[in-house]
């Protein structure tokens, strides 16, 4: 019995240096390893039938966690993953026999099944990698053939990845697991699932693959405590397994026509390739980014702007989706702070870092506003502690407008002509409202015979040109750290300009009431315009112009980037025709309400500011919000109007709600003062 418990012991110690030394490749003993937990189990059935119940249950746990557990990652990579499973629960399976105190007879039996699947184990691995069809369950007949191919490739990467990890190599786990979860976001299986009402099911299998990296990531070097957290981590990878074999027997093909739902072998194979060579191009790097989805944490890619035509928009939808689904994920865990801080992150190091943002805000900037408000939309209902299913609806609503912006760049402008008139329509479409503006503050000093101070306007706008211009030009070079100092930027403009707005709105507005219209008409030509009044001129023609000149032009370096030789022709072509139908805009504008009876025009140049200001405080809270600044809080009652700026978040309407109380007061100090007068 010594030379029993002597050699028990001698065999731990030797099975403890195998673990420890797997990285080197030393070869595992089954036989050994398998006899071993024989006499274990036949222990601890002693210990049971003695009467020991604390200590038979005791034997049990070390008969798995000393020695199976060595060699659990085998039997996953070479037999069976299923198989391993069944076998570690039945160790569970005794343990709680043992504890509930069942008769000794079912001890007995569930033992002796355990130890004659046990003994057959070194015959099974010592042949090496002989996995079979029958023992994973993704086979079967019922399974769709595209199905089975995705499935095997995830199990064989998860049993890598447990593998890895169990030798101790924590990147090379941590890159299987990365491929494992590309592999399974690109296929297009989320979709499938949620549109088979199965929604749930992806968010489990996301959130199991999230379990594990966050896991692996921990990486504890303590004996006890590794071997506890390296069976969590095969269990939530017997999961993932499980429920792909549960769940896909029965499931329609992918139609997916898109790159980003391709499930063929050759594109899933060359992911981790491409990612290198485009890291190497100093393009957005798609293993980097991809790590995103994995760790929960942002790397920031070398995004470059002078390649933009080179990205596979289809990879970077990859690459978006599969760190939205790791946050939902993390979100289901109950951890929200980090589930919004990794949506934000997404944002900026994969949809604003690669360009995306820029290439198709050149092509449509309303479609742009519509994929940066998934973002906002999701940041919102995590907040709100919304169901998951609320955030997958949005989650696929996104992803299908991402597929229809990848198809829409896939076909970048190459001749003259196109070129030409993407460039006219980017002009126009971001400088009308800056036009109309300026028009409007021209149009007043005219009407009001201070063309002298007309250089308020031309100085006003030259400046914002040019600072817009310098702005671009620091945000294009500083690209990679920039995303969250611009939107931060653009919100705080917008919001000045809302104040000054706001103020020129109540005084020209203040001057329709009669009383203080015919004292504005008895005086008006003999005061001058004040300090004060030509500054918040200045201000609001600067503002007007500086809120989106920054952003046009960078636009227009998005379309230089994604078109052979720049393209410098036909966008100065489309540029000066622009230019053009702008400057007839402001000149219409100009000498055509400046024609209206001074009470109409006051009405209508002061009201027109005050819908801008209400315009713009929407819009600009709802940048700060981009920006991190904040987390906006879902309003669900509210439909969402961009083009008046209104949006479902409390941040965002209560400076339009003050704004309304702000005209009810202004009007009401009005007629007071007219009472009194």
């Amino acid at each position: 019995m010594n030379k029993a418990c002597q050699l028990c012991k001698m065999v731990s110690v030797l099975f403890l240096l195998i673990f420890l030394s797997l990285a080197s490749a030393a070869p595992v003993d089954y036989q050994a390893a398998a006899d071993d937990i024989s006499q274990r189990l036949d222990k601890a059935a002693q210990q049971y039938q003695a009467g020991n119940i604390t200590e038979a249950k005791r034997t049990v746990q070390m008969a798995y966690f000393d020695v199976y557990e060595g060699i659990e990652g085998p039997i996953r990579i070479n037999y069976s993953a299923q198989y391993s499973a069944e076998l570690e629960g039945k160790f569970g399976e005794i343990r709680k026999l043992i504890a509930s105190k069942s008769p000794v007879e079912n001890v007995k039996k569930a033992i002796a099944w355990l130890k004659a699947e046990i003994n057959s184990l070194p015959e099974k691995l010592t042949q090496g990698h002989q996995l079979v069809a029958e023992k994973s369950g993704l086979d079967a007949n019922s399974i769709a053939p595209e199905w089975q191919q995705i499935a095997n490739q995830i199990n064989d990467s998860i049993n890598g990845a447990v593998w890895s990890y169990k030798s101790n190599e924590q990147e090379k786990a941590l890159k299987s697991i990365e491929e494992a979860l590309t592999t399974y976001t690109a296929s297009g299986l989320p979709k499938s699932l949620a549109e088979n009402g199965k929604a749930s099911v992806n968010a489990d299998i996301i959130a199991n693959f999230s379990e594990m990296t966050r896991q692996m990531k921990l990486n504890p070097q303590e004996t006890a405590k590794r071997q506890k957290q390296v069976k969590q981590i095969a269990y939530q990878g017997y999961l993932i397994t499980q429920a792909l074999g549960d769940e896909l027997p029965g499931l329609p093909a992918s139609n997916a026509s898109s790159a980003s739902h391709s499930a063929s072998t050759a594109t899933i194979a060359t992911t981790a390739a491409n990612a290198e060579a485009t890291k190497t191009a100093e393009t957005a790097s798609t293993d980097t980014t991809a790590a995103v989805a994995t760790t929960g944490e942002t790397t920031q890619p070398a995004a470059s702007n002078k390649a933009t035509n080179n990205h596979n928009w289809h990879e970077v939808n990859t690459q978006i989706l599969a760190a939205v689904d790791t946050a939902i994920a993390t979100y289901q865990t109950g951890d929200s702070d980090k589930a919004i801080d990794d949506l934000q992150n997404t944002y900026f190091d994969v949809f604003e870092a690669t360009g995306y943002e820029n290439a198709i805000g050149a092509k449509d900037g309303n479609f742009k506003a519509q994929l940066e408000s998934y973002f906002t939309k999701m940041v919102g209902l995590m907040s709100a502690k919304r169901p998951v299913e609320d955030l997958v609806a949005v989650r696929n609503a996104q992803e299908a407008d991402l597929i229809k912006a990848a198809n829409q760049l896939g076909h970048s402008p190459t001749t003259f002509w196109e070129v030409a008139i993407q460039a006219f329509l980017i002009l126009i479409r971001e400088g009308l409202e800056a036009m109309l503006v300026v028009a409007a503050i021209a149009a007043y000093l005219v009407k009001n015979e201070h063309q002298d101070k007309m250089w308020v306007v031309k100085q006003s706008v030259g400046v914002g040109l040019l600072a817009s211009l310098v702005t671009a030009y620091v945000f294009k070079i500083l690209f990679t750290a920039s995303g969250v100092n611009r939107e931060i930027l653009e919100g705080v403009t917008m919001l000045i300009a809302v104040v000054v707005l706001f103020f020129m709105s109540y005084w020209l507005l203040s001057k329709v009431e009669a009383r203080q219209w015919q004292a504005y008409l008895k005086n008006k030509l003999s005061h001058s315009l004040t300090t004060g009044s030509i500054v918040g001129l200045w201000l609001a023609s600067f503002l007007a112009i500086y809120r989106e000149g920054a952003e046009t032009v960078l636009f227009y370096f998005a379309l230089s980037a994604g078109v052979p030789d720049g393209g410098v022709t036909g966008i100065l072509a489309g540029v000066v025709a622009a230019t053009a139908v702008l400057l007839i805009a402001y000149y219409v504008m100009r000498y055509t309400v400046v024609q209206l009876p001074l009470k109409p025009f006051f009405l209508f140049t002061g009201a027109f500011m005050y819908v801008m200001a209400f315009i713009f405080a929407g819009k600009g809270v709802m940048e700060l919000a981009e920006g991190k600044v904040f987390t906006p809080t879902i309003v669900s009652s509210v439909p969402e109007i961009q083009w008046l700026g209104i949006y479902p978040y409390a941040q965002s309407l209560a400076p339009q709600v003050l704004l309304i109380l702000a005209a009810i007061a202004a009007w009401i100090v009005v007629k007071l003062r007219a009472n009194r007068a």
